[in-house]
């Protein structure tokens, strides 16, 4: 954990070329060493944008800037804070922190500003894991998942539900003065509805959410097929460049070839894989084959390509290793005659047949592939939230917790049913952030990315 006593800094873009990098700092000294740093004549304005000559310890003009001051607790951190954007080039950026640092600022560790800001009270932890969670999305759905608990929502839930279990608690602690027989009946099927209610709620949380470490994982798709089927055409397609060698001559592609891509604002690793085929005596070849079929086994999705204008083999390479329910079968070259009837074939696949010549083939494929994909729930549907590991264990130990207490509730002592309902009460503090652990919220910002 940090020391408030200091004051951060660090850059919050990327020190790479560029038209500007943003500098942010953090903490007591952020006023007076913007004061100091421009040769300011009195103390920066909170909230006003200025313009002037960075000055090294030394003297020297390291670059003309754009700063802010932020005056505590209306910042970020809700600290004293500050922010400085420089000429896009990295070295210039390096020698400001580096002069910063020489005036007594610390390099910020990786998370530390949204750490203070957390620690300072200006969100919650789940707030605070949705900074991480926005910047690194990889799609729509996880953006807008991000964006409402960044909002506040999650912790208006579990605050609620807090509550919830909290009145319970007083309910029942206020009947332990009174012996069973005292206790009307309905009172207590009213306390099992009212807990019933709030595992119904969680549940219904659990069930919408998907393991944000899954999520962050590009889902895969692999294009399959025999050689020449047209996989590396239709990768190009999909790439938008000549990525892939493409010739009439069979076996062209010998090693899978990867690259990513947004479909419909929906963002996958596409891999064009070496052709399959039985009869192969050629080693680079067979090893090629091997290679698709390890793709096969990671892939969260298959294009598998089958040539219409050439005769259907009597065994189609690796067809039994694939799932119809993640396959979608694609008949290509349908410019040219049948020599087979697709719809005769493949009993069970999802199926369609393509020209790689029609212009519209990249608007018609996408919008099947991407209704294939939310038909068969490989891509999350709409309104789903995405919790990290330590939120879904979290949710999924107050859920068997309650879970438990509901099957006994009525047959155990109320003293009990206290006991496990402060439990839970616990876990769901700790979900907002209530550790007394230090080790434990230092581990958790660690995953952040330096600046933020």
């Amino acid at each position: 954990m940090s020391n408030f006593c200091t004051t951060i800094i660090a850059p919050s873009t990327p020190l790479q070329e560029s038209a500007l990098i943003l500098l942010r700092g953090s903490g007591p000294f952020s006023g007076q060493f913007l004061q100091d740093a421009f040769c300011l004549k009195e103390f920066p304005k909170a909230r006003h944008v200025y313009w002037g000559k960075y000055h090294s310890v030394e003297g020297e003009i390291l670059d003309d800037c754009v700063f802010t001051y932020f005056k505590a607790p209306s910042s970020y951190t809700g600290e004293d804070s500050f922010e400085i954007s420089c000429h896009g080039n990295p070295l210039i950026a390096f020698n400001i922190v580096a002069d910063a640092r020489e005036r007594g600022c610390e390099s910020a560790k990786p998370g530390e500003f949204t750490q203070r800001a957390f620690l300072n009270g200006k969100m919650d932890l789940s707030q605070a894991e949705a900074v991480q969670t926005l910047i690194s999305a990889q799609s729509e759905e996880e953006i807008t998942s991000s964006r409402r608990f960044l909002s506040g929502e999650l912790k208006e839930m579990i605050k609620g539900w807090a509550a919830s279990i909290y009145s319970l608690i007083a309910d029942l602690e206020a009947g332990l003065d009174f012996s069973e027989e005292e206790i009307p009946e309905f009172h207590v099927e009213q306390q099992k509805k009212q807990l019933k209610q709030i595992i119904d709620q969680l549940s219904g949380l659990i069930s919408h959410s998907r393991y944000l470490a899954g999520a962050h994982k590009y889902l895969t798709v692999s294009i399959v097929g025999a050689p020449n089927a047209g996989k590396s055409s239709l990768f190009n397609l999909l790439v938008g460049n000549s990525r892939s060698i493409v010739a009439p001559v069979a076996g062209t592609t010998r090693d899978f070839i990867s690259e990513v891509i947004t479909i419909k604002k929906h963002t996958f690793r596409l891999i064009d894989t070496a052709g399959l085929h039985n009869n192969s005596l050629d080693p680079i070849e067979v090893a090629g084959m091997e290679r698709t079929l390890s793709c096969l086994e990671d892939s969260d999705f298959v294009l598998y390509l089958i040539d219409r204008s050439d005769f259907f083999p009597s065994r189609l390479p690796a067809i039994e290793k694939i799932d119809p329910n993640k396959t979608l079968v694609l008949f290509t070259k349908s410019d040219l005659p049948a020599v087979f009837n697709p719809e005769l074939v493949l009993e069970g696949f999802k199926k369609m047949q393509i020209s790689l010549k029609n212009e519209n083939i990249l608007e018609e494929l996408s919008g099947s592939l991407i209704n294939f994909l939310k038909e068969n729930k490989i891509l999350p549907p709409a309104g789903t939230l995405f919790l990290g590991l330590r939120q879904l264990d979290l949710l999924k130990h107050v859920q068997k917790t309650l879970n438990l207490l509901l099957d006994d509730f009525g047959t155990v002592s109320d003293e009990f049913h206290v006991e496990q309902l402060r439990l839970s009460v616990n876990l769901l503090e700790q979900f907002m952030g209530h550790y007394n652990n230090e080790r434990t919220l230092d581990k958790i910002f660690s995953s952040f990315c330096i600046g933020k």
